[in-house]
């Protein structure tokens, strides 16, 4: 029942005629209806606003039923919480969200120090418009899954904490989502903790698709990346530094224009497993600078080199893997990487399977042809 906006406007909302904003009607709904856990329903209809709208309580849901919310104004559209006063059990969902203008900053959420966030079932039409579509700021437990998000100018989901205890971002669940055309899919910087990144279709980023950065200060922990569609970007495919404890598996990576996987040397301790590289010509599958990491079970073919280690990288266990049809070599261990097992790994069709270079090498039971 649409009941906080007066009954003369429903036709044009309806009809998706409306030209007026809504912002204050909205606004006053979100602030003012009581009860503890508050839901505001939005039936089928096109909402536009050009203020920002604030959502400063918790256990409040904002239900569309394929809704349209317009948004009319540079910079944020909906903001949860203020960064100083933690909110939690916020949910977004059922709506299609627009800008009628062209951005240069701001986000269509954003989230600041707000926990147990979910969004779902939305579809984000960036047209171009949309700068950043969804961003989250210190809190715990984001779940964003259903989404359908494309064209926008910068990230489609932003992660960051700016610190330890309460200002860190923990436990971000991102699975079964569309993130199509976009600076990157998944930006993750500085204290975060936990992520999930599952089932997700990442197509035609036009930067690194996904990137999660930790700090000299702090080593993101405890992330898995799973049965994802890393596809036709214009960079690398997945970019990770500073990272411990982390799983990659399941994934596929194809038509990039950089490396697929790269590790830079402040990560480690991780697996590399049962992936799909099918890697642009002239271009590497997996770059490794960091330590302790075990790949194994991974498909890769075509491209310049299967696997690059760089020279700070050490404590690499390579195998049973399969490395076909490279323009270069299969491994290249020019840079002397140090404490090396490369064992029981297929090498086929390659114009040369493994250089020289390296120390404390395992190098046993390969198959080349």
């Amino acid at each position: 029942m649409l009941d906080f906006i007066p009954p003369e406007l429903h036709a044009a909302i309806f009809d998706e005629s409306n030209t007026v904003d809504l912002t204050a009607y909205i606004q006053a709904a979100i602030d003012s209806r009581p009860g503890r856990s508050i839901d505001i329903r939005f039936p089928s209809g096109t909402y536009r606003f050009n203020g920002i709208l604030r959502v400063s309580r918790s256990h409040l849901w904002l239900s569309g039923d394929n809704a349209t919310l317009l948004h009319g104004a540079e910079g944020d559209a909906i903001v949860l919480g203020d960064g100083t006063t933690a909110h939690y059990r916020i949910q977004i969902g059922g709506f299609l969200m627009a800008k009628n203008l062209v951005c240069y900053s701001g986000a269509m959420i954003r989230s600041r120090l707000c926990s147990i966030v979910t969004i779902k079932d939305c579809y984000f039409y960036g047209d171009d418009k949309i700068h950043d579509v969804m961003v989250f700021e210190r809190g715990y437990q984001v779940d964003i899954h259903n989404v359908v998000s494309e064209k926008c100018r910068n990230n489609h989901v932003t992660l960051s904490g700016i610190g330890p205890g309460a200002d860190r971002q923990v436990d971000a669940t991102i699975y079964d989502n569309r993130f199509d055309y976009g600076a990157s899919a998944l930006s993750a910087n500085g204290f975060v903790e936990g992520i999930f990144f599952r089932r997700n279709i990442c197509l035609r980023q036009r930067n690194i698709i996904a990137s999660l950065n930790g700090t000299p200060n702090w080593t993101i922990p405890s992330v898995k990346i799973q049965e994802n569609d890393f596809d036709g970007g214009g960079s690398i495919g997945l970019q990770i530094n500073r990272l411990s404890n982390f799983q990659i598996n399941d994934n596929w990576f194809s038509s990039l224009q950089d490396t697929a996987l790269r590790i830079d040397e402040n990560a480690g301790g991780g697996t590399v497993s049962d992936n799909q590289f099918y890697a642009t010509e002239g271009r590497t599958a997996i770059e490794i600078g960091g330590q302790g990491i075990v790949i194994t079970g991974n498909t890769i073919s075509g491209g310049q080199q299967g696997m690059y280690l760089r020279a700070t990288s050490g404590n690499i266990v390579f195998t049973g893997n399969m490395v076909t049809y490279m323009k270069g070599l299969a491994i290249n261990l020019y840079e002397n990487p140090s404490m090396v097992t490369i064992v029981g790994n297929n090498f086929v069709s390659n114009v040369a399977a493994i250089s020289s270079g390296g120390t404390a090498l395992n190098v046993a039971s390969n198959l080349i042809r």
